[in-house]
C-alpha cells in the first residue's frame, strides 16, 4: 500500500472513531444499536467500500492520464473538506444526533438552524458523500462507481428524516425547510 492510500484510510477510519466518542446515548442504548443486524450490514458495506478502493487502487488501477494529479488533487480537496463538515456537524448538533433516518423527540427537541445547518439542511450527508467521492478519486478507484448507491442511501434518509421533522415540529420546519436547502 502506497503513502496516499494510507494516509487516506486513517484518516477515513477517524470518522467512525469520532462517532463513537461524540454519540450521545447511553452505553446501553450505543451496544444495542451496534449489535443490530441493520447497524452490522451498514458496518459490512462500509467495510466494503473500503476494501474495493484498496483493492481498485492496488489490482485493477486506472489508465494513466494527463490530468491524474488533477483528479488527486481535486479528490483529497473533496475528501478533507468533507471530513471538516461531517465532523464540525456532528459536534454542532452535540446531543441533538440521532440515528439516520430515525428521530427521537426526547433529545431531538428542537430544530438546528446555526452553524452548518444554517447553510445545508444536510451538512454530515453532504460531508459523507464528499469524503466517499474524495477517497475514491483521490485513489482513482474504479469503486467511484458505488459512490451513487451511497448517495441514495443518504437520499432516503434524509427523505424519512424530512417525514419526521415535518410531523414533530410543523410549521416551524416548514419555515426553516423554505430559507435553507436540502443539500448547499
Amino acid at each position: 500500500m502506497d503513502k496516499l492510500s494510507l494516509a487516506l484510510t486513517i484518516a477515513l477510519l477517524v470518522l467512525p472513531l469520532i462517532w463513537i466518542l461524540t454519540d450521545p446515548r447511553s452505553l446501553i442504548e450505543r451496544i444495542r444499536h451496534y449489535f443490530t443486524l441493520k447497524s452490522l450490514s451498514i458496518s459490512l458495506a462500509e467495510l466494503f467500500l473500503l476494501v474495493a478502493g484498496l483493492a481498485s487502487r492496488e489490482f485493477l488501477p486506472w489508465p494513466k492520464t494527463g490530468i491524474d494529479n488533477l483528479m488527486i488533487f481535486f479528490g483529497l480537496i473533496l475528501f478533507f473538506s468533507g471530513m471538516f463538515l461531517a465532523v464540525w456537524a456532528k459536534i454542532a448538533m452535540k446531543t441533538k444526533w440521532g440515528l439516520p433516518g430515525e428521530h427521537d423527540i426526547k433529545r431531538q427537541n428542537e430544530i438546528l438552524d446555526r452553524g452548518p445547518f444554517a447553510i445545508s439542511r444536510n451538512p454530515i450527508y453532504i460531508g459523507l458523500i464528499s469524503v466517499i467521492l474524495g477517497y475514491t478519486l483521490a485513489l482513482r478507484s474504479w469503486a467511484i462507481f458505488l459512490v451513487p448507491f451511497v448517495i441514495f442511501y443518504f437520499y432516503k434518509a434524509i427523505l424519512k428524516e424530512e417525514r419526521n421533522l415535518t410531523k414533530y415540529f410543523g410549521k416551524k420546519y416548514l419555515d426553516y425547510k423554505s430559507k435553507v436547502p436540502r443539500f448547499i
